[in-house]
């Protein structure tokens, strides 16, 4: 509203005046006089309605008239907004906004709330009625809502944009560092990876790609990478890698994987019987992947190395030497193999050889000549035993007349003909690693009567002696 009130005679006649324009009532303009006063109204008003306007009172007398300067002051607002942008890590980034308004403007820019300034990160240059904000190089901390925000004495406003920076993908769950799989079985390597889609997930052995198979099973669900081997194979040892990359970047973890045949036994140890005060060696083969862990038991308590014990593992042979045996060293020992993916053992029994004990012996004999003689005994202890005879401290030999034996543990000597030179002290000796033993019987033979001379005819007178003679051989 503009107003004049003027002194003078009436009736007076007013006139406004924009810029010397004459402005007539209607529309835009509404003026209104009364008596002395008049008022213009200007309606809807805008920035072009800014400039001088005159007031022009006229009477009778002459006229008088008064001008004044309309001045506009525009709130501030957005002829060019900043834009959402979507960016990749290390990207330079500007927002750039066109404001118009009365000045002095004042522009600020603010990420998530809070007042940005030129620094190391970012830039803002405002010159005139244009404002740029420059990123360096793009972070994913960086992600937000950037404002612009303008204001002058009379109003303010704001623009937001927001900023989607492209996260590269990382792992939330790695790779274990490294694993054992027993032959044969399914391995299962699982590891999980978030950032911006859209993700892709490679696997690599030793830095040579996998591709899907029957053997290898690969999944991707719900940011978890599954790669899973079916028969692992000794072969399959090695390093494997996950590498997920994305438009933004790439990571990968890995693992260390070693794939080992459990132990089993190629040779097993057998019972043994040794002699007193000697050396013990109890050995076995083993196959499978080592290193292995060898424990040795006698009678389910563990053996430890000693001047008594020693325990040897050689690759795949593995042994115990039980030194100077005796017989606290009798008894079942057991032989347990141990890797990382399985176990196996053996056992058997250590005893001291017995020696030879006669559980019959020998029996003195009397045969007659050319009639057949036994000596028969019964031996027990460990075997092997050997035996042997001897007559009367010589050593008996085998021919057509004389034969010897052991079978089943009984010894024999048989002569078939007993002539009178096979008389005299017959002795078996059994002998094994452990000792001897002996048994000793007398063979007397014995020739029947025999008539070499006989009695010759002979006459006597009665009462005169009368002498009969023979000569007689044989045994008495």
């Amino acid at each position: 509203h503009l107003e004049c009130k003027v002194s003078g005679s009436l009736p007076m006649n007013f006139t406004w005046y924009k810029d010397f324009k004459i402005i007539t009532s209607g529309g835009k303009y509404q003026v209104s006089c009364q008596d002395n006063s008049t008022t213009l109204q200007v309606n809807e008003l805008d920035f072009s309605d800014h400039g001088t306007y005159i007031c022009k009172a006229t009477n009778s007398a002459g006229s008088a008239e008064c001008s004044g300067i309309l001045k506009i002051t525009e709130p501030p607002s957005f002829v060019e907004k900043p834009v959402a942008q979507e960016t990749l890590p290390g990207a330079t980034v500007q927002f750039r906004s066109v404001v118009k308004g009365t000045a002095p403007l004042s522009i600020k820019w603010l990420k998530d709330g809070r007042e940005l300034m030129s620094g190391a990160d970012c830039s803002i240059l405002s010159e005139g009625s244009t404002s740029l904000l420059e990123l360096f190089s793009a972070k994913v901390s960086d992600l937000g809502d950037y404002t612009c925000a303008v204001s002058n004495k009379v109003g303010s406003a704001t623009c937001t944009a927001r900023l989607f920076v492209k996260e590269p993908p990382y792992f939330i769950k790695k790779l274990d560092p490294a694993a054992i799989f027993k032959k044969g079985e399914t391995a299962s390597f699982e590891c999980k990876v978030t950032g911006t889609p859209e993700i892709k997930v490679s696997w690599f052995k030793q830095y040579r790609e996998l591709h899907a198979t029957e053997k290898h099973r690969m999944s991707f669900v719900d940011s978890v990478a599954i790669l899973k081997i079916v028969d692992i194979n000794l072969d399959d040892s090695g390093d494997y890698i996950c590498k997920a990359q994305n438009e933004a970047g790439s990571e990968s973890c890995e693992i260390k994987v070693a794939v080992k045949e459990p132990p089993t036994f190629m040779k097993k140890f057998e019972a043994v019987e040794v002699v007193k005060s000697t050396d013990i060696t109890l050995e076995c083969e083993v196959s499978g992947s080592g290193p292995f862990e060898v424990m040795w038991f006698k009678d389910n308590k563990q053996i430890r190395r000693s001047k008594k014990y020693k325990i040897v593992s050689d690759t795949s042979l593995v042994s115990l030497c039980i030194l100077t045996s005796d017989s606290s060293d009798v008894g079942e020992y057991m032989c347990t193999v141990k890797n990382d993916v399985g176990s196996c053992s053996c056992s058997s029994t250590v005893s001291l050889k017995e020696r030879p004990t006669f559980v019959q012996t020998i029996e003195n004999a009397t045969v007659f000549s050319g009639n057949p003689a036994v000596f028969q005994c019964l031996v027990k202890g460990s075997v092997p035993i050997t035996t042997s005879w001897k007559k009367d401290g010589k050593h008996v030999k085998e021919d057509d007349n004389i034969k010897m034996s052991f079978e089943n543990k009984v010894a024999t000597l048989q002569i078939i003909k007993v002539e009178e030179n096979n008389s005299g002290n017959y002795t078996c000796q059994a002998k094994n690693d452990a000792g001897t033993a002996k048994c000793v019987a007398a063979l007397a033979v014995m020739e029947p009567a025999n008539i070499i001379d006989k009695t010759e005819k002979v006459t006597v007178s009665s009462g005169n002696p009368a002498i009969l003679e023979c000569t007689v051989a044989g045994t008495p």
